[in-house]
């Protein structure tokens, strides 16, 4: 059996097990053609941030010792629990060596953007140190991963600061990192999604896979979400997601098709709604645990709801998903 987070984790065929996707993070359904312009109006959530730093780094090869670095970021606010962003990293003097990184990064906000608000961060990137002159020291460069947590306050409008704590293997030293960052990330409204159904927080989900050919895998996703139907009601759902997946993108990238089905516990259709899903998703980081990314797209049919007089609009919607794989 193969391990491929929900959307996140490019699956190998000779990868085993289950994997957990820690949070399905952006779900925006939105009515199909005739409501383009509503459609359009959700998408504008997606937000620009962008923020300039500095930190201390404990960098094992030169015995743990605390070197200062800066640090640069951009990226885009997805929704309310989501930030991707790219970050460069650039340290002067490592004890006769220079250093630099650059990681993609996914930042998970649990609570939402509050004024204060905590956040998980995973990261994965490249890390490379050469020689300052003078210098006899070895050099190296490599695959480099970080796992955080941090703190963001907005602090004048979109202004304010974060401070960041991680742990970093970077190619194959065990590091420790402190970071401050002042930055530019607007809050994020409450939307009114174009469309009755939207997801008021994140999903949690399985998802599994078996190779049946040396590109081919079957897959099966199942999460669980809260749906908000506005004048109508909150109810939980179970997403079930089988498909077939191919990889031939790349070892480590893969794009899966197939059925959807929603079962609710009420409304209409007693409950259940069925569809399609496609996605797209990469394993970011090797060996046994893997950090896994994707983003998916989906189709529901509903059925006119005779107590709300809703008339039933199809609806789709855009997935963004982080998880770890195993």
């Amino acid at each position: 059996m193969q391990t491929h987070p929900m959307w996140c984790g490019g699956l190998t065929p000779s990868a085993r097990a289950a994997s957990t996707l820690l949070g399905v993070l952006a779900l925006s359904p939105v009515p199909l053609a005739r409501n383009a312009a509503q459609a359009t109006a959700a998408y504008a959530r997606v937000l620009p941030t962008v923020s300039l730093g500095t930190g201390i780094l404990e960098f094992d090869p030169s015995g743990d010792q605390p070197f200062r670095g800066y640090a640069a970021r951009a990226g885009v606010e997805l929704n309310h629990f989501l930030d991707v962003t790219l970050t460069g990293q650039f340290w002067a003097d490592l004890e006769g060596l220079r250093g630099r990184a650059i990681h993609l990064e996914g930042l998970y906000y649990p609570m939402r953007r509050p004024r204060v608000a905590p956040y998980v961060l995973i990261g994965i990137g490249h890390f490379g140190v050469s020689r300052v002159p003078g210098s006899t020291r070895g050099t190296f460069r490599g695959r480099a991963t970080a796992f955080g947590l941090g703190l963001h306050a907005r602090v004048w409008g979109a202004w304010g600061l974060r401070v960041e704590g991680l742990v970093r293997i970077d190619d194959m030293a065990l590091d420790d990192e402190l970071r401050g960052f002042i930055g530019y990330a607007p809050a994020i409204p409450a939307a009114n999604f174009a469309g009755p159904w939207r997801f008021v927080e994140p999903a949690y989900a399985l998802k599994f896979a078996t190779p049946f050919s040396k590109r081919g895998a079957a897959a099966l996703t199942m999460a669980l979400v809260h749906w908000h139907i506005p004048s109508s009601f909150d109810t939980r759902a179970v997403l079930i997601m089988p498909g077939a997946r191919w990889s031939s993108l790349g070892p480590r990238l893969y794009a899966q098709a197939g059925p959807l089905v929603s079962v609710m516990v009420e409304g209409p259709d007693d409950g259940v709604r069925g569809g399609l899903q496609f996605e797209v998703g990469g394993r970011l980081v090797g060996g046994r645990v893997a950090a896994t990314c994707g983003l998916g797209w989906m189709w529901l049919s509903r059925a006119p709801d005779p107590v709300t007089r809703d008339p039933g609009r199809d609806q789709h919607g855009l997935l963004a998903h982080v998880g770890i794989g195993f």
